[in-house]
């Protein structure tokens, strides 16, 4: 049994789940899908700032804040979602670009 795998997937298909509560309006379930997958995502200490995976789960999480109206959650999630991401796959990556320019737009 591979329980990289299984983490894989699972963080995956909760990734998917957050995405489609977001444009399906169904905001709380967004925000705990996109959390669980975070949770996932964070096997070791250094998961939270170097890992892709947490990065892509704090964009999500990002993502549900804003269109559950939490735009000072938002700012945080996607500070963070920008350390990880341009960590794990770094900057020029389209989700790092993204998460860069979703912070950007909410600047005030």
């Amino acid at each position: 049994l591979d329980v990289n795998a299984l983490n894989a997937a699972g963080e995956s298909a909760l990734m998917l789940a957050a995405e489609t509560a977001i444009a399906t309006h169904r905001i709380p379930d967004a925000l705990t899908f996109a959390r669980d997958a975070r949770s996932i995502a964070m096997r070791d200490s250094l998961s939270d700032t170097r890992s892709a995976y947490v990065g892509e789960a704090r964009l999500e999480e990002a993502r549900a804040l804003l269109a559950s109206g939490d735009t000072s959650g938002a700012r945080a999630a996607l500070g963070r979602a920008r350390v990880a991401l341009a960590n794990g796959v770094g900057s020029a990556d389209v989700r790092t670009r993204g998460a860069a320019a979703l912070s950007n737009a909410l600047r005030p």
